[in-house]
């Protein structure tokens, strides 16, 4: 969502990881609507610790989204103001979304899976970022390129990309 556009809603306890409450209907006054299965009691113990154990699942959250809030206020192609085009790209597992800002083109690639992905560098190129020039924002690198000129996407990695 962040790099979609409008606001992110950003739920209490999804900055931490909270799951799901699976007793959420124990409580009558919430038993018939099944809402209150996605807003279980914030845990503050793990809000406290956030920052003690960084390589816990809810530290990498925390830092993950912070870090995507922070990019993303960096990224004029990012604004409002600047449409989101979704576009289908070589692998139906990677959403493609295109925003064109005055600065320049930002591509999105969002692998929706499992499995390791490959967006062609040609690919990129048509949709008006220059592979030999490009910056992924959200890693603040040179993605990598294979021997093939595809650009490899981890599982469920997502890359902003402008030139």
């Amino acid at each position: 969502m962040f790099g979609w556009g409008g606001l992110p809603v950003i739920w209490s306890g999804d900055e931490i990881g909270t799951l799901n409450d699976p007793n959420w209907d124990n409580l009558p006054e919430f038993a018939e609507d099944n809402r209150w299965a996605h807003r279980p009691a914030l845990d503050w113990a793990a809000v406290r610790a956030l920052g003690d154990y960084p390589e816990s699942p809810a530290d990498r959250i925390y830092q993950g989204i912070s870090a995507m809030v922070e990019k993303r206020g960096q990224l004029p192609h990012l604004h409002a103001d600047v449409p989101a085009h979704a576009v289908p790209t070589t692998d139906r597992g990677v959403l493609g979304v295109v925003r064109r800002h005055p600065l320049g083109t930002m591509v999105g690639l969002y692998n929706m899976t499992e499995h390791e992905a490959y967006v062609p560098t040609w690919w990129v190129d048509a949709q008006g970022v220059e592979p030999h020039a490009m910056t992924d924002h959200l890693a603040g690198n040179v993605p990598e390129v294979t021997e093939f000129e595809d650009i490899k996407l981890a599982p469920y990695q997502a890359m902003w990309l402008t030139a």
